[in-house]
């Protein structure tokens, strides 16, 4: 019972995520498209931008981050620019990697002094090869997760900023390849919990296309949540 309800739950949160996206903002006709009733809906908004403003939102809902429910007018505000570029990133996972890469060429620098003492050559050769190349894995997985994120950064800036979109221009002004940038964003578009979460690829002109929306009555100013809902 359980997994038909999760099953429901999940349908529900897709369509609406889809109508959202597509313009449909009026919690009527959300709760219409559900089939039940307007405070219902209200739930499961509510319930969509508490996901989508946690650090491990998903591609999907993070279209809801920031968002929040305007009484007056009884419909779901979203805070996303319609017509920019948006990215996730977490900068906090790359210098973890990087400090614990520190902490192990510390922990075996200092095993190294403490086995010296016992002229081991081998245990030496062995702690030496243990330590450093764990520490050398886990400096080079931070230092390239950072770098990912730079790279997100400044393809974010100069697609919204300087409203470069040809992947030839971009790897201008990257100074990469084309073939490196077309790679790149493509990889970054597909991440699902962290990337470009707004945009696709398209093949036929080389360009990043974003996906936007055209209601811009989105950006308005609500009400106070704290007011009923009333329908």
């Amino acid at each position: 019972m359980d997994r038909i309800q999760r099953a429901i739950d999940t349908s529900r949160k897709q369509t609406i995520y889809k109508a959202v996206v597509s313009n449909t903002s009026d919690i009527g006709e959300i709760a219409f498209m559900l089939n039940i009733s307007c405070e219902a809906t209200v739930e499961y908004l509510k319930n969509l931008i508490t996901l989508a403003n946690r650090r491990s939102a998903t591609k999907q809902w993070y279209a809801f981050a920031g968002a929040h429910i305007d009484y007056a007018k009884k419909r779901i505000v979203l805070a996303i620019p319609p017509n920019e570029l948006v990215a996730q990133t977490d900068g906090t996972l790359g210098f973890m990697f990087f400090l614990m890469g520190c902490f192990f060429g510390l922990s075996g620098l200092m095993y190294l002094i403490f086995i010296f003492s016992e002229n081991n050559v081998s245990n030496i050769i062995l702690a030496a090869s243990l330590f450093g190349s764990l520490s050398a894995i886990f400096i080079f997985i931070g230092h390239k997760l950072r770098n990912r994120e730079k790279r997100i950064k400044r393809y974010v800036r100069l697609i919204n900023d300087e409203k470069i979109n040809r992947v030839k221009d971009l790897a201008n002004a990257t100074q990469k390849s084309a073939n490196f940038v077309r790679k790149d964003l493509q990889k970054f578009i597909k991440y699902i919990d962290s990337g470009i979460l707004n945009a696709h690829y398209d093949s036929e002109t080389d360009r990043i296309i974003v996906i936007t929306r055209k209601d811009k009555s989105i950006s308005d100013s609500a009400t106070s949540p704290q007011e009923p809902l009333v329908f």
